[in-house]
């Protein structure tokens, strides 16, 4: 019978179909933090989080900043270069498919240590979708940012007053 997934450029096909679930997964998790990873410089510099005194430096640098304007000012050798030669010894020789038997995305390290497909099925169908949502929530954070110029807790804080006024 073989695979039943939703394809409807029909790329995938029964040779390739792990190679693209493990790709859909990775990206599902980078994902994942990325949407978290969004919102969290705008709320480090809020008088809500108390940073220990070696951290107020990092907090007093991303004050009023967003999440792109923080990824612009990253200097290219200091920061991208090194960034991208983790990415690269990570994809080649830590996050490598080990046994083709395995279920694709599984690299051996376990799924927070679970392994038993079986028992465990339903927790993966949620990481997938989950993954999927965050994909799209990241993308939806990126453009909203660049269309209103404000961050993403800004954004929220402003629907929330225009709602409270609308009352």
């Amino acid at each position: 019978m073989g695979y039943i997934y939703f394809d409807p450029l029909e790329l995938a096909d029964e040779s390739n179909f792990a190679k693209y679930r493990e790709a859909e997964l990775k990206h599902g998790r980078i994902a994942m933090l990325a949407t978290l990873g969004n919102s969290l410089p705008c709320l480090l510099h809020a008088d809500i989080f108390h940073l220990p005194e070696g951290l107020q430096s990092i907090q007093k640098t991303l004050h009023h900043k967003s999440t792109l304007q923080i990824v612009q000012d990253l200097p290219l050798l200091k920061f991208w270069l090194p960034f991208l030669i983790m990415i690269a010894f990570l994809e080649t020789r830590i996050l490598v498919q080990r046994d083709k038997r395995d279920m694709p995305g599984d690299y051996a390290i376990g799924y927070f240590g679970l392994r038993d497909k079986g028992v465990h099925e339903r927790a993966l169908v949620c990481e997938l979708e989950n993954g999927r949502l965050a994909m799209m929530a990241f993308l939806g954070q990126i453009v909203a940012e660049i269309v209103t110029g404000q961050t993403v807790p800004e954004q929220v804080f402003s629907i929330t007053q225009e709602l409270i006024n609308i009352k």
